[in-house]
């Protein structure tokens, strides 16, 4: 047993039940990814992700990031790397072609839906529209 990854508890409640658009459930706030992958996750990740699901649940939009992406840059490295802090409501489904991945949990939007035209959540752009001018 690694004790680094299972110090941190999941929020599972065993009531799993995914919201109208199958985005993530709706008893512990997870994304299927989050739910798929929290046993691969260490104890930082997984705090992250309790982090988001207690934003989600309280439907906080004081912690959606300022400017027109999903994300706010933390740290550019001289590889052309970027650390980023994503917005709580923006997952991607991995089981998608990636350009029809993502979605946003606070405005129920996802790229592949039929009725949302040509998305660009995939790429982490905004369709909520807030804290967009900065």
């Amino acid at each position: 047993m690694n004790e680094e990854k299972d110090s941190v508890k999941s929020p599972c409640n065993n009531v799993c039940k995914l919201d109208e658009n199958g985005l993530y459930c709706i008893s512990c706030y997870r994304t299927i990814d989050e739910i798929q992958d929290w046993s691969q996750y260490g104890n930082e990740e997984k705090s992250k992700v309790l982090d988001r699901c207690e934003i989600r649940k309280n439907k906080d939009i004081s912690s959606i990031p300022k400017g027109v992406y999903c994300y706010t840059p933390i740290k550019f490295h001289e590889d052309g790397h970027l650390d980023i802090e994503i917005c709580p409501y923006w997952g991607s489904n991995s089981n998608k072609d990636t350009q029809e991945s993502g979605f946003c949990i606070l405005i129920g939007e996802y790229d592949w839906s039929e009725d949302s035209g040509f998305g660009l959540l995939w790429d982490q752009c905004k369709s909520c529209n807030i804290n967009k001018d900065f």
